[in-house]
């Protein structure tokens, strides 16, 4: 089982993959291509950080100075403009700190809410450019907008709305079904839980 206390001391690890594997292998399991792609050195950092504050808060949905330093050293990570470099990187630490920040709120902290919702502004206009630059609606490949997809479908169905978490939700969506992406045997399977999420939303004409 892994434990708050684990998650922390993990969290302090030098080793980027040591709190992103613990994470994957209690509760969030991943095909290997998938998880191979997680393992990037321009996003294990960042991803493995924001799951674990993820797990955190899930058990204990509140905050603390714990949480507070899983946090910081997110934030630490954002680069320059907003975002956190690569897509999928800025996708992973919006998902946790999107979570943070109702952590934060709940227990009346304004000022880091609002530093929060700042940081989660420069990533859904990091997210949103790159859906402008990418090829054919995608956001990156097809692996890497499903796991976009994947780390934000919490975000997206809680929020509800596309503009909250930057992305055009229905046309990436569109995109994945026209790469082949939601018959795939590895992409398909992580899509399927954002089904109801993305039904949720208009669909791209």
């Amino acid at each position: 089982m892994l434990t708050l206390n684990r998650i922390h001391d993990l969290s302090c690890d030098e080793n980027p993959l040591a709190l992103l594997h613990a994470v994957l292998e209690n509760g969030r399991p991943l095909p290997l291509t998938a998880r191979l792609r997680l393992e990037h050195p321009e996003v294990a950092m960042v991803v493995g950080l924001a799951l674990g504050l993820r797990r955190f808060l899930e058990l204990t949905y509140a905050w603390s100075g714990p949480a507070g330093e899983m946090c910081d050293r997110i934030l630490d990570l954002e680069r320059a403009g907003g975002g956190f470099g690569n897509a999928v990187a800025t996708a992973g630490a919006r998902g946790a700190l999107s979570q943070a920040r109702e952590a934060a709120e709940r227990a009346g902290l304004d000022d880091i809410a609002d530093r929060l919702r700042a940081v989660i502004g420069g990533c859904d206009r990091a997210l949103r450019e790159a859906q402008r630059e990418g090829e054919s609606g995608l956001v990156g490949d097809a692996m890497d907008s499903t796991l976009i997809v994947w780390l934000l479908c919490d975000d997206v169905w809680e929020e509800r709305t596309d503009s909250e978490v930057g992305l055009d939700m229905a046309s990436l969506w569109r995109s994945l079904e026209d790469a082949g992406a939601t018959h795939d045997r590895v992409l398909g399977s992580l899509l399927e839980a954002a089904v109801p999420v993305m039904w949720s939303h208009p669909r791209a004409a």
